[in-house]
């Protein structure tokens, strides 16, 4: 990705000259008035002449770079000063007594000839690198930038790199500027002068006629006009289909401002030469559109990620996948998180900021925050384990670890369990992943495992007929799951005759399953009371009954 310093914005000395000029094009158009250029705060001739520089010094029109001479000749012509354009120019084939009027000259011409037929590539095109772009399969001293001409005459606009007594510069090619020559006269009168007063041809702002500038801004504005109708009319006949096209109405009502917007900059900037728009104002709105573009795709995208989400989750709740809905939120989340940071470097480099530092710095910055933020490193990343594993989901009865309850939110950095108390416990997601996690939720039956106990001194009949009537109760109850049910009289514990019964509910819910249990337990007990028996008190009773007798 190449960067651009503010010094090196076409049309002039800097961000805020830049920003001048776009406020006075503004003012212009709004009260139709005069408008003026904005100097451009850089050194003249005779400053270069009067005192020369040492060879390691940084040259002081930035010709260093294709870009920083590029972006110096527009400054230069947008301010209609070609004495300093001239510096920009391979003048090695002009007799050294007339560069002093030769250079200015060609400098008119070669402006006049990229306002009627030429082309420049976008700021984010030209190569910051001394030595040029080495994918162009040129040779190492030549640097294409654009073209000049139209149709078959069409050729391409050079830079050279030259050796002088600053160093080595890079110069508008000597043949570039012959061509230049020729074709400068050359051409119709252009649509942005054309359409308008004389008043709005004559007058300038930043560098160029106003009506280049209303020319401009009405394409854009046409443009956006035609799509946006266009998609207007697009969505009216998706919605007169019915639910089948529900999905793609929904994604272009979502997108179509972005969208039309969007596209109108990409034409704005696309027929703006075949409009005869100058190449200052052409370079400047393209710098703009650079500015804007990046924002515009965000927002677009955001709006298709917000739509999905909201096509995905209606999906979750109409299928009745509730798991998947912590997933969905965070995928959404991650995505417009990426967008948002990515939309973010494209604009502060269209600024011309030096986007490989800035990620440097948050590369430096991210490495800190994660050593002196261990804790919330490690509770995202059990967050995407909680997503993909899925040990619970939202409505979840749980007990994790000590706390019992139901889950109520799974966030970024903690769970939230609502306790049998109504009290609200939040646990940090890395203590989950080194909980014991029982989910009750998923449970298709519930275990029904009661113990009886009745006296040693039982006798043996007594105890087969109360065996068999166990048996007989829990074989005549449907809602015990088929041959799991059992009875069966274990071995002897503390001075007592354990009667073990084991058997599974089929229960729709916990409340459905104590329902059922309490029924099961009377009709056991009344089967008890049936043979006369009575179950034996606990062990320490037992004890404090032989202690009373004696």
């Amino acid at each position: 990705m190449r960067h651009r310093s503010c010094e090196q914005l076409p049309g002039g000395g800097g961000c805020v000259t830049r920003c001048l000029r776009l406020l006075g094009f503004i003012i212009a158009i709004a009260f139709a008035g005069v408008g003026t250029s904005a100097s451009a705060q850089a050194p003249q001739n005779g400053e270069a002449s009067d005192a020369p520089e040492q060879a390691t010094a940084p040259d002081p029109f930035g010709r260093s770079t294709p870009a920083g001479t590029i972006n110096g000749f527009i400054g230069a012509i947008a301010d209609q000063d070609y004495e300093r354009a001239s510096f920009f120019l391979d003048l090695s084939a002009v007799a050294p007594g007339r560069r002093a009027t030769a250079g200015p000259e060609l400098a008119r011409h070669l402006h006049r000839t990229l306002d009627r037929q030429g082309s420049i590539f976008p700021a984010n095109q030209l190569s910051d690198d001394p030595a040029g772009n080495p994918a162009d399969n040129l040779d190492p001293g030549l640097e294409e930038v654009g073209t000049i001409g139209a149709g078959g005459d069409a050729q391409a606009l050079l830079l050279r790199r030259v050796s002088e007594a600053g160093g080595e510069h890079w110069l508008i090619a000597a043949e570039t500027l012959d061509a230049a020559s020729r074709l400068s006269e050359e051409g119709p009168e252009v649509a942005a002068e054309a359409w308008l007063p004389a008043a709005f041809t004559s007058r300038s702002i930043a560098g160029a006629p106003v009506s280049h500038w209303l020319t401009l801004l009405g394409a854009t504005v046409v443009a956006f006009a035609v799509i946006w109708l266009g998609l207007r009319v697009v969505l009216f006949a998706l919605r007169r289909v019915g639910h089948r096209a529900a999905g793609l109405h929904q994604f272009l009502k979502a997108i179509q401002v972005p969208l039309a917007l969007f596209v109108a900059l990409l034409i704005a900037n696309t027929v703006a030469p075949l409009l005869g728009v100058s190449i200052v104002a052409r370079q400047t709105f393209g710098w703009l559109s650079a500015v804007i573009g990046p924002l515009v795709l965000g927002w677009l995208l955001l709006q298709l990620v917000d739509t999905v989400s909201d096509r995905a989750l209606s999906g979750i709740e109409r299928w009745s996948r509730a798991s998947a809905t912590s997933i969905v939120r965070f995928a959404g989340r991650v995505a417009k998180a990426i967008i948002i940071a990515v939309a973010i470097m494209a604009f502060l480099d269209a600024l011309g900021f030096d986007v490989t530092a800035v990620i440097a710095a948050l590369g430096i910055g991210g490495l800190a925050l994660a050593l002196g933020a261990q804790r919330t490193v490690e509770n995202l990343i059990a967050r995407v384990s909680i997503i993909f594993d899925r040990p619970f989901t939202v409505g979840d009865f749980c007990q994790i670890g000590d706390v019992v309850g139901t889950v109520e939110d799974i966030g970024m950095r903690s769970t939230r369990v609502r306790t049998l108390a109504r009290t609200l416990v939040t646990i940090p997601n890395s203590n989950l992943l080194a909980s014991e996690i029982q989910n009750y939720a998923p449970r298709d039956r519930f275990l029904f495992n009661p113990v009886l106990h009745v006296a040693t001194e039982t006798p043996p009949e007594k105890l087969r007929e109360l065996l068999a009537s166990l048996r007989a109760v829990l074989k005549g109850d449907e809602r015990l799951l088929g041959q799991t049910a059992r009875v069966r009289m274990v071995a002897p514990a503390n001075d007592r005759l354990p009667i073990e019964l084991f058997g599974y509910i089929l229960a729709a819910d916990f409340d459905a399953f104590l329902e059922t249990q309490e029924d099961l337990m009377l009709k056991l007990l009344d089967a008890v009371a049936v043979q006369g028996l009575a179950l034996a008190p606990p062990t320490i009773n037992l004890r404090r009954r032989v202690e009373a007798a004696q």
